[in-house]
């Protein structure tokens, strides 16, 4: 079994998120990608905090290939109060959580991310709780000028991280390639499950 280890750094908001499978000469043009991707799931982040700031660019592990990528987002400018009672205060605070991935099939990786943590501006280190998820692609998704698929994603979460004891997310795949620009559209779809009243968290 082949294995590889990546990280993945981010600042929020108007900060950098490089794909990290990416080749070299597309990195700057996913980065954008990325903002641009952050910027239009901004109204959905009043629900819950955001762990990791990613483009899904349609590639993922060969057959028997194992991954860990290390996602690290910062605020360095934020909302000060929670988006719920209870909630986690985004400014000032790093969420990041180790992602574990597992080549399948050509078109298949199954993933966890375990565990979802969070250090707030008053120092505090939380558990923020776990996914799994099954990525969906076109075969050989680099060597193709229009990929496409989709990726699930199954979440427990603790009561300060979100509403939501469980949720899932839902996030299509859609690319085209033109040269050495890759324009790529992630919507992202949240389910909820349940709603619980939240934990107090200060931080």
């Amino acid at each position: 079994m082949k294995s590889i280890a990546r990280t993945q750094n981010s600042l929020a908001p108007g900060g950098w998120a490089a794909a990290p499978c990416v080749p070299a000469w597309r990195a700057s043009l996913v980065a954008k990608g990325a903002a641009l991707i952050f910027c239009l799931l901004l109204p959905a982040a009043g629900r819950a905090q955001i762990d990791e700031i990613q483009v899904y660019t349609g590639e993922i592990n060969d057959p028997g290939q194992f991954s860990i990528t290390l996602h690290n987002n910062y605020t360095v400018i934020g909302p000060t109060q929670p988006a719920f009672p209870g909630g986690i205060v985004p400014s000032h605070s790093l969420n990041g959580v180790p992602e574990y991935g597992l080549g399948i099939t050509p078109w298949l990786e199954l993933g966890a991310y375990l565990p979802l943590y969070t250090l707030t501006r008053n120092g505090r280190f939380l558990i923020d709780g776990t996914k799994l998820r099954a990525l969906f692609v076109s075969p050989n998704a680099a060597e193709r000028s229009f990929f496409y698929g989709v990726n699930f994603e199954l979440s427990y979460n603790a009561r300060h991280w979100d509403e939501a004891r469980y949720a899932m997310e839902i996030r299509p795949i859609v690319g085209w390639r033109f040269g050495p620009v890759d324009l790529i559209l992630n919507p992202i779809m949240d389910l909820p499950f349940q709603r619980e009243g939240a934990d107090v968290c200060t931080g």
